[in-house]
């Protein structure tokens, strides 16, 4: 199930970027900040170590991601 959630997240992923970089990170930093947290604090809280430890892993993913887009975009400006 977590895997198909992240391959759906990369398919956003990948159509926005085509579309506009900087609109692409501004929605991974919405996504990050307000969807994924939240989310992460309650498997947290309710001790899922299985589940909780794909959100971590996916998590990281992001984190890089959005990183590696952000560099992008600051170097395009």
């Amino acid at each position: 199930w977590t895997n198909k959630l992240y391959i759906c997240f990369i398919y956003i992923v990948k159509y926005l970027q085509n579309g506009n970089r900087i609109a692409c990170s501004q929605f991974l930093y919405f996504f990050y900040f307000l969807v994924l947290c939240p989310i992460l604090q309650i498997f947290f809280s309710l001790k899922i170590t299985h589940w909780g430890n794909n959100i971590i892993l996916i998590n990281f993913n992001l984190e890089k991601l959005v990183l590696q887009l952000g560099t992008d975009k600051e170097e395009n400006i």
